[in-house]
Parts: C-alpha cells; structure tokens; sequence
C-alpha cells in the first residue's frame, strides 16, 4: 500500500467534526493500481476510508488523479466515508424494514377494505336471490331482513 497525497483544507461534517483527507493506492495483482481516500478526524476518534475510488493502470497515473480532486469531490467522498459506517447502513437497513412495514399495513388495510365489499355484496346478491326465490314460490316479502347496504 502506497501513501499518495495529503490534501492541506481540512474538510467538516454536519455535525463539526473536522477531517483531514490523504489518498491511498495498492497494486492489484493484474497489475492495476487501485486508490481510495482516508479521512484522519483532527480530534481524534475514528478513521474513516471509502471503497476504492479510481483504478489507474500505474501508480504515476493514480498520483495525477489525486492531484485533480476538487474540494466538491472530497466532501461527496467523506459523505461515501461516513455512509460506510456499520452505524449508518443500519440506519439505512431499519428505514428500509421501516418502509416495507408501512407498505405491507397499507396493502393489508386495502385487502380487508376490499373483502369487507365484496362481503357486503355477497350478502346483498343473497338476499335478492333469496326474495327472488321467494317470488317464484309464491311468498310475499322477503326470505330474510337485509342487512345495511355499502356502496
């Protein structure tokens, strides 16, 4: 692993926490470079590294690449970083469960909906086909007391 460049502005999170960014590239075995940034938090804590960001094929190459990133790209490579935190993927794992949760109660609510009218209309065809019934033996009124009709 080669240590490839430092960049001198400090780059700040949401939240305040300040991180200094350095450039990493390791020789694959095919014989391409790969790099990926390490953000080094100025009041200690936790170092963070985002998966690998470019795949030069010599390390000259990769060094170039290093020497072009703009500040934007940084702040999107730190905001990589950060998402990479088993800490944030969980929270994106639960936003996730959270939303098929949701999704599922909306279904189930629109299924009971759905078989409560069709229940309601089985129940009326019933009692038209049982007065009908009825008419055609010759008795008055209704086989049964309907029930309150739903639209």
């Amino acid at each position: 692993m080669e240590f490839v460049h430092e960049y001198q502005t400090p780059l700040r999170t949401a939240d305040g926490e300040e991180y200094l960014a350095r450039v990493y590239a390791d020789q694959q075995p095919g014989g391409l470079w790969e790099a990926w940034f390490v953000f080094f938090p100025i009041a200690g804590g936790r170092t963070l590294a985002t998966d690998r960001e470019t795949t030069q094929s010599k390390l000259d190459d990769v060094i170039y690449w290093a020497t072009g990133i703009s500040p934007a790209y940084l702040e999107g490579a730190l905001t990589r970083a950060l998402d990479r935190l088993p800490e944030a993927r969980l929270l994106r794992h639960m936003a996730r469960a959270e939303a098929a949760e949701a999704y599922a109660r909306a279904e189930a609510e629109g299924y009971a909906a759905a078989a409560d009218q069709a229940l309601a209309r089985a129940r009326r065809a019933q009692d038209d086909r049982l007065e009908a019934a009825g008419q055609l033996t010759g008795r008055k009124g209704r086989a049964r007391p309907r029930k309150g009709r739903v639209a």
